[in-house]
């Protein structure tokens, strides 16, 4: 990265500082063509290296959308200490009669193309 090396050094330090940048925000601008993609994705490696979970999104129509329903469930699901199914309900009878229970997943994601281009080819 050509000029950015400085950025991206400073960027590398913010996260040894912080135990936890929850709170971190970084809000690259500028004209286009002046670099901003490249240098956001040298700041998604440091942040993957120091073990940090990311998004990557493009910020289009539907970009809520897709963080609420298909990128925070897959985190949850995938980081959650608890089990990924949940009881939904249960039923019982008395004597030989057996019952039954019904499960849902815990975190539902809906996925959306970005996801099942990337994810799973």
């Amino acid at each position: 990265m050509i000029g950015r090396d400085q950025l991206r050094d400073e960027f590398e330090e913010a996260f040894d500082g912080i135990p936890d940048s929850t709170g971190l925000t970084i809000l690259p601008s500028g004209q286009r063509g002046t670099g901003k993609t490249v240098l956001l994705e040298s700041y998604r490696r440091v942040a993957e290296d120091s073990g940090r979970l990311i998004i990557t999104e493009s910020s289009s129509g539907g970009l809520l959308e897709g963080l609420t329903r298909d990128h925070l469930p897959r985190l949850r699901q995938a980081h959650s200490d608890q089990p990924p199914i949940q009881l939904q309900s249960a039923s019982g009878a008395v004597g030989t009669e057996g019952g039954g229970a019904s499960c849902k997943e815990r975190y539902p994601a809906e996925s959306t193309l970005r996801f099942q281009i990337t994810e799973h080819y």
